[in-house]
């Protein structure tokens, strides 16, 4: 992964690193408090404060924890265009199995080695798959 890369991917993780600390202060939670009401690990907790990435069943259940919707949140960091994050929450929400496919997919986006529309491809393949239609799209996003 090139610096410009890296730089763009650890931009992205501060937005979730800055919700994490604030729903941290308001509460007056420790690290593994906030992990276990997170329902992840509390290292997970310390990489994401970093700034460090996370894979998609993580930041589902972070984004559960601050009330948000994982689309939203996938959006507010900037992965992916509105329609494809909602329609991945959508999925992994119908299959969370399918959440470690996603994730090396968008590794393989961040990194350059696969193109958005690839992803895009990959999402509504599994949305097909499952029956999925855009109307489910709105309901669960």
């Amino acid at each position: 992964m090139t610096k410009d890369k890296e730089l763009e991917v650890s931009n992205k993780s501060i937005l979730i690193a800055k919700l994490l600390e604030e729903a941290q202060a308001q509460q007056g939670l420790s690290d593994r408090a906030l992990a276990a009401r997170a329902n992840v690990a509390h290292t997970t907790i310390g990489r994401l404060k970093k700034g460090e990435s996370a894979d998609l069943e993580t930041i589902d259940k972070i984004a559960s924890y601050l009330g948000v919707n994982t689309a939203s949140l996938l959006t507010a960091a900037g992965i992916g265009p509105d329609d494809l994050a909602a329609k991945i929450a959508v999925i992994l929400q119908r299959e969370p199995k399918l959440a470690e496919v996603f994730d090396k997919a968008l590794d393989r986006v961040l990194e350059g080695k696969m193109q958005l529309s690839t992803l895009r491809d990959l999402a509504s393949y599994a949305a097909f798959r499952l029956n999925l239609t855009d109307e489910d799209d709105v309901e669960s996003a």
